[in-house]
C-alpha cells in the first residue's frame, strides 16, 4: 500500500479500527482500503531452527479492491489463506525464508511473539501459535521473499496479543 494509518505508541494498536476504515474508503482518491497487522516474530521449524520473521495478518475477502498484490493472488486461487488439513491457522511464507527452512505446503511451524506476552511468577511467557504452511509467494524483492510471512487478520492477531484491534489501514 501507498499509506499506512497507525496509532504509534507503546503498544502499536489501533483500537475502534472498523470506523476509521469506514472514513477512509470515502475520502477522495482512496481506492483500497483494509485492515492490517504487522509485527515480529520468532519462526521455528521441526528442527527446532529458529530466525525473526515479519508476519502480516490481512483479510483477502475485505470488500473492495485487494490492497495488495498479495491478497488479489489469493483471490484468485493462485495462493491460499484457506481452511488447512491441521485446524491451525493458513500461513504463506516468502521464498526465500521457506527454503532456509526447507518448507513446503502442509508443514506445521511455531510463530513466537513477545507481544502479549504474560507475567508470570517466573517472568514473561512469550505467546505461542502453530500455523500450517499453505504456500509460498515470491515478489522479486529480496526483502520480502527473505523475511515476510502472511496470514489470515484473526491468526496474526491471536499471535501478536491484539485481541480484536489491528495494527493498522
Amino acid at each position: 500500500p501507498h499509506i499506512w494509518l497507525t496509532s504509534y505508541g507503546e503498544n502499536m494498536r489501533l483500537e475502534g479500527w472498523e470506523g476509521v476504515l469506514a472514513k477512509v474508503r470515502k475520502v477522495d482518491g482512496v481506492e483500497a482500503a483494509a485492515p492490517f497487522i504487522h509485527t515480529e516474530v520468532l519462526l521455528s521449524n521441526r528442527a527446532q531452527y529458529t530466525e525473526g520473521a515479519v508476519l502480516r495478518g490481512i483479510d483477502p475477502a475485505s470488500p473492495g479492491e485487494p490492497v495488495t498484490d498479495i491478497a488479489r493472488k489469493i483471490r484468485s486461487g493462485a495462493l491460499t489463506l484457506g481452511p488447512t488439513q491441521s485446524g491451525n491457522p493458513p500461513l504463506l511464507v516468502g521464498e526465500t525464508l521457506a527454503d532456509r527452512f526447507g518448507l513446503v505446503a502442509g508443514d506445521e511451524v511455531t510463530l513466537i511473539s513477545p507481544s502479549g506476552a504474560q507475567l508470570t511468577s517466573t517472568g514473561y511467557i512469550p505467546k505461542f501459535r502453530h500455523f500450517e504452511v499453505t504456500g509460498r509467494f515470491k515478489t522479486g524483492m529480496y526483502e520480502y521473499d527473505n523475511k515476510f510471512m502472511y496470514t489470515t487478520l484473526a491468526g496474526a492477531q491471536h499471535v501478536a496479543g491484539l485481541d480484536q484491534d489491528v495494527t493498522g489501514i
